[in-house]
């Protein structure tokens, strides 16, 4: 078996539409993106869907079964799509590390950062955040 390089891809906002919440549609080309990936890298998405925290306190952690409905849900979509091959990084808490080792990330909400700390602060700034 071949090594394939990981590369972590988000799910809301890049996959689907962010509704979050709630659960949104598959965004134009986005499968199509997947499965081209899955050619050449272990696809991995990374979510903060199930990482099992509430993001409005960082010291509550969600019971395992809300982690496991929405890894079900993205599984679904996933392997209706004809996915099966992508996989999901879970990262409930006291499991494995919240970081994913991965040559590349995906997202809809990143910021690169290439060395130069005052281009990659006007960066977020244009972003509004």
């Amino acid at each position: 078996m071949k090594f394939k390089p990981v590369i972590a891809v988000d799910w809301d906002g890049t996959c689907v539409e962010s509704v979050w919440p709630k659960k949104g549609d598959w965004l134009p080309g986005a499968k199509k993106a997947l499965k081209r990936l899955t050619r050449d890298y272990t696809v991995n998405i990374w979510t903060t869907r199930i990482v099992g925290v509430n993001f409005f306190n960082l010291n509550e952690v969600l019971p395992r079964e809300l982690v496991e409905k929405e890894i079900a849900y993205i599984r679904g979509m996933l392997d209706d799509a004809g996915l099966q091959e992508v996989e999901i990084f879970e990262t409930y808490p006291h499991g494995v590390p919240g970081k994913l080792g991965a040559v590349a990330y995906i997202d809809d909400k990143a910021v690169r950062f290439d060395g130069n700390w005052p281009r990659t602060l006007r960066q977020l700034n244009r972003l509004g955040v």
